[in-house]
Formats: structure tokens, C-alpha cells, sequence
């Protein structure tokens, strides 16, 4: 079981333009694989998360003595604030491509809308740009 848990060596640049995504996903493989083994202490999880890393990712943590501490460092190299304007540009841009079903256009807002950080109005403080949610989904076909 925990062999097929065991997330692969991490070796996305920090520039890339999925790194964001690329690290929190195999982080979760990670904090995974780590909760599975037995017995496993701080200093074990920092081991083998240096196992686990590509050389151009270890230069970030090379210099880290605990595995909080490595964490937070890639956490701080690979988790990129959000542009929130451009990620509602991209929501508000999208269309729905020929023979895309509706289902699956559906989730490809689903996915666009996660960085925008839409709030809910209400009527003694209404939605900053004036404009309801379904304002921005225009492209069906």
C-alpha cells in the first residue's frame, strides 16, 4: 500500500506556470505517504523529503535543519499569489469550444472561477464590480 502511495521526485522549476499547482498537488502525495509510514519522526520526513527532490528543488532547502521549516520554504518558492483581475478576465473570456458538452464546459468554469475569489453581496454591501456571478458566464454555444 504505501509503495503505490509514494509521490515521484519533485522536480518543477519554481517559474514554471503550473508550479503553483504541480506543488500542492505533490505535497499532498507527500503529506500522504508520510502519514501512511510508521513511526516516522520530523527528522525521517525531512530525509526523505530531500530523497524526494530534484537537485534544482534541494538548492531551496538546503540549508533547512527541520522539515516544518523546508516546507515552508518551498512554500514560499512554488505558492504564487493569485492575480485575482486576471483570473476574472480568463472566467469572463472563457467559451464553450464546438462539441465541448455542456458538462464539461461546466467544470472548466468550475476550475477558472477557484482563483477569482468571488464573495457574496448583499443588499447593504453589494458585489464589488456591480455585476452578479452569472454575469461572466456568456459563451455557450
Amino acid at each position: 500500500m504505501d509503495t503505490c502511495l509514494k509521490p515521484h521526485v519533485f522536480d518543477t522549476a519554481a517559474n514554471a506556470v503550473d508550479s503553483s499547482r504541480k506543488w500542492k498537488h505533490w505535497k499532498r502525495t507527500f503529506v500522504s505517504y508520510t502519514a501512511r509510514l510508521a513511526n516516522i519522526t520530523a527528522a525521517d520526513k525531512l530525509a526523505i523529503l530531500v530523497n524526494l527532490v530534484d537537485t534544482s528543488v534541494y538548492a531551496y532547502i538546503s540549508e533547512c535543519t527541520t522539515y516544518a521549516d523546508a516546507i515552508s520554504k518551498l512554500d514560499e518558492a512554488y505558492i504564487k499569489r493569485v492575480n485575482e483581475v486576471y483570473a476574472r478576465y480568463q472566467l469572463s473570456t472563457c467559451r464553450q469550444s464546438i462539441g465541448e458538452s455542456l458538462e464539461e464546459y461546466l467544470q472548466k468554469l468550475k476550475v477558472l472561477s477557484t482563483d477569482c475569489n468571488f464573495r457574496d453581496g448583499t443588499a447593504a454591501q453589494p458585489h464589488p464590480l456591480g455585476k452578479s456571478r452569472w454575469g461572466y458566464f456568456k459563451g455557450l454555444l
